[in-house]
């Protein structure tokens, strides 16, 4: 695979970080680091192995600075550069293997082995160069400032999980659900951009090389002992002011500003069709029993049937032709299902009430804009899907920057759990359509949230 083909896959797909949020060291390293992702991609090697060599490199890197010299100082900097190559190239190597069906639902390499393997890092970087910097100058004040430093940075760290906690806490005595917020939109901010560029590891490398090259390590851990407990002070007060605001919230849910509503299942009662016309398709195609492949496919409803059919049937040449045989039949199915019979009056009164309605569906955007035509549906806006824009995260981003909102004006209507999952992951109120799952299944897997059995039951929550 060429390597610009692997770019596009691995650096600027939807489930990679933004350019916003890296470091201009980091984006530095991903020049470099999708060559190694290339090697990496023809073995057996796993992200996590790959996370826990950069991980030995970086501690070997920053070992070498306990000996003071320019010479050892230059070859642990080498080194440290290499793992945070390394880092770059294990969640590369994840987004490859996740597009290509290879990775489990249950990856935690992102949320759990590499932050973790961060605060050892951090935990263990400036120490060492304390230490060598005390043996150069005679002083234990660089020691001092590397213990500083490193309390100073772990603390932050660990202030953001104990405001989690509170967050959490607040959130569900006001019966508001609660998703760990996996894709938050990265603040454009000078302030955010100084921040990732000078207090993070790989942000400081810039700055560490310089203190080597003049051989003033003990001034850099000077300035890092201040900016770090600084930090962690500037950082607390603002949690204690969000925490004081979220306690003064009034304990009903606020009203939306935005209102976005799936399409199948929940605008237009197609679901019952879809299923059987993918359970005939993937019975022929795949030869499963008709009654498995209609679970399958309501069970991973609110995909699109092309990443249906990758979760149900992983990288099954099959697929591809299944998937537009489905979405060439289907439209049958769309066209002859009319809207909900009180579509037309809840538009109307949101519309009154001087909300807005936004169709977010995965269904195509050109099914979407010509069936709301057709019918003539009184929404502000019919997003679907296509290449690159998919409902969910860029949908959010999308009506968030067209509409001047945050996600606190949004609220998400969908019938499927994907929908749920996705509203729970962008921090967004959801409320439940009954039809294709039952309020039961819907509160087993998202408890607190409410559940309308008719469009028109929206307008009481209202």
């Amino acid at each position: 695979m060429k390597i610009s083909q692997l770019r596009k896959i691995c650096q600027t797909s939807s489930s990679s970080p933004s350019a916003a949020s890296q470091t201009i060291w980091g984006q530095t390293n991903r020049f470099f680091s999708i060559y190694l992702t290339r090697l990496f991609i023809n073995t057996k090697v796993t992200p996590n192995q790959i996370t826990i060599l950069g991980s030995a490199v970086f501690i070997a890197g920053c070992t070498l600075f306990v000996f003071g010299t320019m010479k050892f100082n230059l070859i642990g900097f080498a080194m440290v550069v290499l793992a945070y190559i390394l880092d770059a190239s294990d969640g590369e190597l994840a987004r490859y293997r996740r597009h290509q069906g290879q990775t489990s639902k249950y990856d935690l390499g992102g949320v759990y082995v590499e932050p973790t393997s961060h605060d050892t890092q951090y935990g263990f970087m400036l120490v060492p160069m304390g230490y060598g910097a005390m043996i150069a100058t005679g002083s234990a004040l660089p020691l001092v400032a590397a213990a500083f430093a490193t309390i100073g940075k772990l603390m932050f760290r660990l202030l953001e999980f104990r405001y989690m906690a509170a967050a959490r806490h607040i959130d569900e005595i006001q019966g508001a659900t609660y998703g760990w917020k996996q894709n938050v939109q990265t603040p454009t901010t000078l302030t955010y951009r100084l921040y990732r560029n000078f207090s993070t590891v790989c942000g400081m490398m810039p700055l560490l090389l310089i203190a080597i090259l003049v051989d003033r390590i003990d001034i850099f851990l000077y300035a890092y002992a201040v900016l770090f407990i600084v930090l962690w002070a500037v950082k607390f007060d603002r949690n204690v002011e969000k925490i004081q605001k979220k306690m003064q919230k009034n304990e009903t849910t606020n009203l939306p500003k935005i209102i976005l509503f799936d399409f199948d299942g929940t605008l237009v009662d197609t679901m019952h069709g879809y299923a059987d016309l993918a359970a005939q398709i993937m019975h022929e195609a795949h030869g499963a029993p008709t009654d498995e492949a209609r679970d399958a496919y309501m069970h991973t409803s609110g995909l699109p049937f092309c990443q249906q059919l990758e979760v149900i049937y992983p990288q099954d040449e099959k697929n591809t032709g299944a998937a537009e045989r489905f979405e060439n039949e289907k439209l049958e199915i769309m066209w002859a299902a009319n809207p909900d019979e009180d579509c037309d009056e809840v538009l109307t009164k949101l519309k009154e009430k001087g909300i807005t309605a936004i169709i977010s569906s995965n269904n195509t955007q050109e099914n979407i804009t010509a069936y709301s035509q057709k019918h003539a549906l009184k929404v502000d806006d019919a997003l679907g899907y296509k290449e690159g824009f998919a409902k969910g995260r860029d949908h959010v981003e999308h009506i968030k920057e067209k509409y001047n909102v945050s996600e606190s004006d949004l609220w998400f209507i969908g019938d499927s759990f994907a929908d749920g999952k996705k509203a729970h992951a962008l921090n967004i109120n959801f409320i439940a359509r009954t039809g294709t799952n039952s309020a039961d299944a819907f509160l087993e897997k998202f408890p607190n949230i409410q559940t309308i059995d008719s469009l028109s039951e929206l307008l009481k929550l209202l």
